[in-house]
């Protein structure tokens, strides 16, 4: 068979108390924190660079197939 090697890779990196601290749960934490401020900043830059007439165009024309569905959305506009 082959021999055991030592190795420095550790699956869990940290423990306090019933806690513990994976690769896997910093990689998810960092990934999520990264998009959800990609999202965030993303819209601020929308909204300081369009009007709120031409964002309230866009929504207008982006949800115009609900109106299939018989939604309002001129009405879900205006409360926006």
């Amino acid at each position: 068979g082959l021999p055991d090697l030592p190795s420095a890779y550790r699956y869990v990196l940290f423990h306090v108390g019933p806690l513990q601290l994976t690769r896997k749960g910093i990689n998810l934490a960092v990934t999520s924190s990264t998009l959800t401020f990609t999202v965030l900043q993303s819209a601020h830059l929308a909204l300081c660079v369009t009007t709120p007439e031409a964002m309230a165009s866009g929504l207008r024309w982006y949800l115009a197939p609900l109106r299939a569905l018989r939604v309002p959305v001129d009405e879900v506009i205006f409360t926006l």
